[in-house]
């Protein structure tokens, strides 16, 4: 039977860049009716993480067994059983319960499986069984079971069943690693894959060639420095995906080159590397990100789209740059140096409003870079979201300057996003009220915009009394309400004769509460919407809308 009948993991339609998650679904033993199975543990993976282990000792059987009242046949462990350098995992230890892991079966007596003493002791005599069952695994055994983490049942299972494979997992560890193992294990599904089918890969992977192997399992062909480069990458976090990435880069020569002369990889890498366009390629800057890029840190992040989407007539001399780059704040400087060269002449969309006394707007791309410059900040990173109109700077000149961050929301609302001093240094409270309130003005009829949202607790109070005489506009009055015991940061709604409507709703009163407090004007106008009935716009007023709003005895 050829390997390829095994069904490896396919190619995904329209590939991109993720990471994939461990979440098979199997047992090892298919038929666990028959007579002499019915006192065993099963190995079993779940899609909620959880393993069932058998015994090494007895052939993976009757790990926990009680003769005089019956079996247990299952337990659940919430962890890996071993750590990376074998030894038994203590979180594992920590974390195993009994609440909903156990199933008994009948004794031949009739009499069910019951535990006599508490819970905690009996969570005590679990963890006791488990310590002697690992203890059983010879130490060999499970340093190399611990090196493949994630897959490690695999290995536990292989050694057991399979002659020759300890051997086989030794010379592995001791020459290339186990990459090329847990690649085969990952793009074979093993997880999928019954108990017999199983034994057959372990089996091949003695006997047959690396790359005929992984030709079987791509249904593509494999060079020897793909290879190669497999044996780079931490066994651990292979996952198909990033195995996928590793092929698409060897299918061009430039990049093949450059991956072939990293000296380590990383499959979170991989994909963002593959995303480099193949003018920039070369072995110097693939060598830099590499070391960089992982699971949190994307290309865009760390090159500009700008640079990554540069004209046709700079883009050889952009390449000769990054190509002699040998660490990490070279690359920084290269991409200094091209963003400004890029960005000092673009030109930004017309401005939200254009220059007020203290508020001054950022119109290019050179006055951008000036600006990071003087406030000793990160502003010029901000070139390419700004071009796309979703956000804009201008400069405070007040008493302590500052760097202001409008955004703008789906709707085409201006929306504050950030105001700090020199080196991102947080403004006094009075600098913050001058800027919030000159935006008011700036943004005047309306106001400085904050946010939509539904009124909370309505029932309680005047609104359904006063719904159906509301209108699209009507002005309401928002008040802070320090002392409620439920939520100190509560702010109440507000009718302009004072009667109370109810509450901003808990996850978005916090800026509008802070605001209130520092003495700032935060009202909010009637919105109709069809779908969810009457919404509030809440927005900073100009001095000239303030309103006073008596009090009134709630309802």
């Amino acid at each position: 039977m050829p390997l390829a009948d095994i069904n490896p993991a396919p190619r995904p339609e329209g590939f991109t860049a993720c990471n994939t998650s461990f979440e098979p679904n199997w047992r090892m033993i298919q038929n666990s009716s028959r007579p002499f199975l019915q006192n065993t543990v099963y190995l079993q993976f779940k899609k909620d993480s959880h393993y069932i282990l058998e015994s090494w000792t007895a052939g993976f059987r009757c790990w926990l067994q009680d003769n005089k009242r019956g079996t247990l046949r299952r337990v659940c462990l919430p962890y890996p059983l071993l750590t990376k350098d074998g030894s038994v995992n203590t979180k594992l230890l920590t974390g195993l319960s009994l609440a909903n892991n156990l199933e008994f079966q009948p004794a031949p007596t009739g009499v069910f499986f019951g535990l006599t003493v508490k819970e905690s002791e009996a969570h005590h005599v679990i963890q006791a069984s488990l310590l002697s069952l690992i203890a059983a695994i010879p130490k060999p055994v499970r340093a190399i079971a611990g090196q493949c983490r994630s897959l490690q049942y695999f290995a536990l299972e292989a050694m057991r069943h399979v002659s020759g494979f300890e051997q086989f997992l030794q010379q592995e560890l001791q020459h290339v690693g186990l990459a090329y193992v847990c690649a085969v294990w990952q793009l074979a599904r093993m997880e999928q894959l019954p108990y017999v089918m199983r034994l057959m890969v372990y089996q091949r992977m003695m006997s047959e060639s690396r790359r005929s192997i992984l030709e079987s399992l791509f249904e593509l062909p494999v060079s020897k420095s793909l290879l190669k480069s497999l044996y780079k990458l931490p066994p651990e976090d292979i996952t198909c995906d990033s195995l996928w990435h590793l092929y698409d880069l060897f299918e061009q020569p430039a990049q093949a080159k450059a991956i072939a002369l990293c000296p380590e990889l990383s499959p979170a890498a991989l994909g963002e590397l593959a995303k480099v366009p193949g003018w920039m390629v070369s072995p110097g800057l693939f060598q830099v990100l590499a070391t960089v890029l992982n699971n949190e840190q994307l290309l865009v992040s760390i090159i500009p789209p700008a640079i990554l989407n540069a004209p046709s007539d700079i883009r050889s001399s952009i390449q000769t740059s990054f190509s002699s780059i040998k660490t990490v704040l070279q690359l920084e400087n290269r991409i200094y140096h091209w963003a400004d060269k890029l960005y000092d002449n673009v030109v930004f969309p017309e401005p939200p409003f254009e220059a007020t006394g203290e508020l001054t707007p950022l119109r290019d791309g050179l006055a951008l870079r000036r600006e990071g410059r003087k406030m000793h900040n990160c502003v010029a990173g901000y070139t390419q979201q700004i071009v796309e109109g979703r956000c804009y700077f201008y400069h405070w000149h007040g008493e302590h300057p500052a760097t202001v961050q409008l955004n703008q929301d789906r709707e085409g609302h201006w929306l504050l996003q950030e105001y700090l001093g020199y080196a991102n240094h947080t403004l006094p409270e009075t600098e913050k009220v001058r800027i919030v309130n000159a935006l008011a003005e700036a943004f005047a009829p309306y106001g400085l915009f904050i946010m939509r949202c539904s009124i909370a607790g309505t029932r309680y109070y005047h609104y359904p009394e006063l719904e159906p005489d509301f209108n699209n506009g009507d002005r309401l009055h928002l008040q802070a309400e320090p002392d409620n015991e439920h939520d100190p940061r509560a702010v109440e709604v507000l009718t302009g004769t004072g009667h109370k409507l109810g509450y901003l709703p808990r996850h978005q009163n916090a800026r509008v509460a802070a605001w209130l407090k520092r003495g700032l004007p935060v009202q909010a106008t009637l919105l109709s919407d069809h779908q969810n009935g009457w919404l509030l716009q809440v927005y900073v007023a100009s001095e000239a809308e303030n309103i006073t709003v008596p009090a009134v005895t709630p309802k």
